[in-house]
């Protein structure tokens, strides 16, 4: 199966088909959920948070930016404001990715 579970029937090459008219897919996924969780104990045993963001279509994680993350209190006018300077994520592509 593939990473959305769809299952996969393999096509040898005698059977294969060319592509005959190609769409590339224009619409950006959407940020549908977010979770911070601050008391994530990591293998050195230091206390370090972690933001989860689950997206609505398969993400590829090369092309998440954390640095272009900023959390604030409210959606405008914010009070609060923090832009990530520095994380990483050991997610493959997916919907969701935990970002430490």
């Amino acid at each position: 199966s593939d990473m959305n579970g769809n299952s996969v029937v393999p096509v040898s090459m005698a059977n294969a088909l060319n592509v005959v008219n190609f769409t590339s897919d224009t619409t950006r996924p959407y940020l549908v959920t977010w979770s911070i969780d601050f008391d994530f104990l990591n293998s050195s045993n230091l206390n370090q948070g972690f933001v989860v963001l689950t997206f609505d279509e398969t993400v590829n994680r090369s092309t998440l930016d954390i640095t272009k993350l900023v959390l604030q209190n409210r959606p405008s006018n914010s009070l609060v404001v923090h832009q990530l300077t520095a994380g990483y994520s050991t997610d493959g592509d997916g919907t969701t990715f935990k970002i430490i």
